[in-house]
């Protein structure tokens, strides 16, 4: 009943609106999206209406996933309101992090100076959603922060800010590579891990799978004191030809993988070439 009043009348309670588009996406959601006059009252109720945080986060969110982006302006200005405040209470964090999530989503360039308040926030779950979206701003800036989150003490913020760094390209690879040689085992626990699980390691095997096992970057990561991980993921990946996973063992520096190596023996489950071409490297016998 509610459903239907609404979508012949416009002075419908807002609050019991908000409520029903919350719980009913199936019906007043596909019926918001699809009708832009609706969708102009839902703007307009946003804008001069005392929405409860609640519910005015999810749905500003929900609007720009539908492409809904005549709320950007409203967004900005919302994300300058609450993001100079220092004393959040949970309704005004979550609200907030909503506002930094819809910023990202869209990843309109006039949003990046948001983000960089964000990233500089001192408050770690506001940081952690930043970095998850910094990769749509490929600023010289954008690296930077992310690189400095690879080192942060929480690690959602490190996660983050590797996974960004895994989809900005040879450049946001790079970063990651590098910090392989870093005393902070933590960043270099990170950037190893989306390494060997995030695009790169598909580049790599791509790589691999078309003969090209001479690429500077590879031997780089594979003789990293990291390495392991995507040479482990190698040797164990049925897709890739016994040939090629042997190729990659005139890359290793035997001396830095020897306990690897040692280890990779004695394992059955490994093809039994594998093996016998590590025994070869270590003089094993």
């Amino acid at each position: 009943m509610l459903i239907e009043e609404s979508k012949n009348s416009y002075t419908l309670n807002t609050k019991k609106l908000f409520e029903i588009f919350l719980t009913d996406t199936s019906n007043l959601f596909k019926y918001i999206i699809n009708h832009d006059n609706t969708r102009r009252h839902m703007i307009n109720s946003l804008i001069t209406r005392n929405i409860p945080l609640a519910y005015k986060g999810e749905v500003l969110y929900i609007m720009v996933l539908n492409f809904e982006y005549r709320i950007n302006n409203l967004i900005k200005k919302e994300f300058s309101k609450y993001i100079i405040k220092d004393n959040l209470s949970l309704d005004e964090l979550n609200y907030l992090i909503f506002l930094i999530k819809s910023l990202g989503e869209m990843g309109l360039q006039d949003g990046y100076s948001s983000f960089k308040k964000a990233c500089n926030n001192k408050n770690w779950t506001i940081k952690a959603i930043a970095a998850k979206y910094l990769y749509k701003f490929e600023e010289k800036e954008s690296y930077e922060y992310l690189e400095k989150f690879l080192h942060d003490p929480v690690w959602w913020v490190r996660n983050n800010a590797a996974l960004s760094l895994d989809k900005m390209g040879l450049e946001g690879i790079k970063i990651l590579i590098d910090t392989l040689n870093s005393e902070d085992k933590f960043a270099k626990e990170i950037s190893s891990y989306i390494l060997a699980s995030g695009s790169y390691y598909f580049y790599f095997k791509n790589e691999l799978i078309k003969g090209n096992s001479k690429i500077e970057e590879i031997h780089k990561l594979i003789n990293s004191s990291s390495g392991l991980v995507i040479i482990d993921r190698i040797i164990t990946d049925k897709n890739i030809d016994v040939a090629k996973k042997i190729e990659i063992f005139k890359n290793i520096d035997v001396k830095n993988h020897e306990a690897y190596l040692l280890n990779l023996v004695e394992r059955n489950s490994i093809n039994i070439e594998i093996r016998q071409y590590a025994k070869k490297s270590l003089n094993y016998n």
